[in-house]
């Protein structure tokens, strides 16, 4: 259920996924929300653009080609990758899951797990439970 709370307008999230259908149903779901989405199709690309802008948040697929998600997420956590905000809410999305590929996410440093076929309801729940805890984390307010 979408919140009734408005969006922040900088609001940005960023979606590190190589599947087409994935990332345009995504992209669709979040910008219903209010939220802008900026898209990459790898971990190498990720962290470029985590070096670059600050977003809210990080939906990992696991598996990418050129670097993983828990790749990815392990080099963010370490804080030599050069991204911003080494600390982001990364969210792994996966076709996997069995209880062992979750608590890799973890091990890993990922926030919270999401498993595909992903619904809407599913995707707008957990970001709005990261990007809360964002905003109450820096007392931010819309």
């Amino acid at each position: 259920m979408p919140s009734s709370r408005p969006t922040p307008p900088a609001l940005r999230v960023l979606l590190a996924e190589d599947s087409e259908p994935c990332q345009n149903f995504v992209r669709i779901v979040l910008r219903q929300a209010g939220i802008a989405v900026d898209i990459v199709g790898n971990g190498a690309e990720a962290i470029k653009a985590l070096s670059k802008t600050d977003y809210a948040l990080v939906l990992m697929d696991c598996w990418m080609p050129v670097m993983g998600g828990a790749e990815t997420t392990r080099l963010i956590r370490s804080g030599t990758s050069g991204a911003l905000n080494p600390d982001i809410p990364i969210v792994a999305i996966t076709a996997n899951a069995f209880p062992s590929n979750a608590d890799a996410c973890k091990l890993a440093g990922m926030s919270d797990y999401l498993t595909k076929p992903v619904s809407a309801v599913a995707l707008r729940e957990v970001v709005q439970k990261w990007v809360q805890a964002r905003f109450d984390e820096d007392k931010v307010y819309a």
